[in-house]
């Protein structure tokens, strides 16, 4: 299960460390944005992300763009 969130704090990567749950969206949207809005935003995200990328990451989703940040597997850190 992954969690959608607007608080920031899910973002940490020190108290949430990529690959020790299974994903994390935090939408950083403004906290003007009603229900609709945000829906439609969600919406579009998942239409146009790569959804086997969400497991496991971090993805910050804003107005119009976002961005995953992923577990980098062991074998590619120097």
């Amino acid at each position: 299960m992954i969690i959608i969130s607007r608080n920031k704090e899910f973002s940490s990567i020190v108290k949430y460390p990529l690959g020790t749950h299974s994903g994390i969206i935090v939408a950083r949207l403004p906290y003007t944005f009603v229900r609709s809005q945000i829906l439609s935003i969600i919406k579009k995200f998942f239409i146009d992300v790569e959804k086997s990328k969400l497991p496991n990451n971090l993805t910050i989703l804003e107005v119009e763009k976002y961005r995953i940040k992923t577990v980098t597997p062991v074998s590619q850190q120097a």
